[in-house]
C-alpha cells in the first residue's frame, strides 16, 4: 500500500515558506526564465508559487545559475 499527497497551488501559497532547490547545467535555461529576466513564452508552474504571507526561496548551484 501507498499513500499519496497532493499539494495545490492554493496550499502552496498558502505556506509560510516554499523552497526550490535547483542543480544541474539541465536545468539552467529553466531557472533563467522562472527566475531571471530571460524571454518565454507561457509559464513555468514554479513561476505559480508565491506565497501570499510567507518567503519563496531558490537555492541553485552552480551550474543551474550559470544562465542567470
Amino acid at each position: 500500500e501507498s499513500w499519496r499527497i497532493t499539494l495545490t497551488l492554493p496550499v502552496l501559497n498558502h505556506a509560510s515558506m516554499a523552497l526550490f532547490l535547483v542543480t544541474g547545467e539541465a536545468k539552467a535555461q529553466i531557472v533563467a526564465e522562472a527566475f531571471g529576466n530571460a524571454p518565454h513564452d507561457g509559464q513555468h508552474p514554479c513561476e505559480l508559487v508565491v506565497p501570499l504571507q510567507g518567503d519563496r526561496e531558490i537555492l541553485l548551484d552552480q551550474a543551474a545559475a550559470s544562465k542567470l
